[in-house]
């Protein structure tokens, strides 16, 4: 089997971390997180150089991971207009690029009420659906929806 990288973001050969991942696989009969991290653990092992070894470096790299989960698992109760029967329950933040080109969160309902933010996170949502459909393109009963996504992309 030939394995690439779907985005350049490791600096090791794809294939190496295949072909690693298929022994692990083989001998454990299913790869976990875990089980890539204790093949990764000695010097010798061909995927080691991934890891953060460091481990003050690591347990605070594992705090920002956290502090991004809350601010991606965190809602909120958007109060509806008078046309709809329910509120809403939306995301209470999301990630945006700054025209400074920094990356952060700011509310939702910030972002969309700024033509320049609420831009991103409609390609955000179009990158998201291409994704899905790619990810399932080969079922055909999710054809209808692939259909209309293909109209969304249409339009921007």
């Amino acid at each position: 089997m030939v394995y690439q990288w779907k985005r350049h973001y490791f600096s090791i050969d794809a294939q190496v971390v295949g072909e690693t991942f298929e022994e692990i696989q083989s001998r454990d009969g299913g790869i976990t997180p875990n089980s890539v991290v204790e093949e990764a653990r000695p010097d010798n092992s061909e995927i080691h150089n991934c890891f953060d070894w460091d481990n003050k470096a690591a347990g605070e790299k594992w705090r920002e991971h956290q502090a991004s989960n809350m601010l991606r698992l965190l809602i909120v109760l958007n109060p509806s207009d008078e046309s709809e029967k329910e509120d809403k329950v939306i995301r209470a933040f999301v990630n945006i690029k700054t025209p400074e080109e920094e990356r952060v969160y700011i509310k939702t309902i910030d972002a969309l009420n700024n033509d320049y933010y609420r831009d991103q996170v409609l390609m955000q949502a179009l990158a998201e659906l291409s994704a899905f459909q790619n990810k399932y393109k080969e079922l055909k009963e999710l054809s209808s929806i692939f259909f209309e996504i293909e109209q969304l992309k249409l339009l921007k």
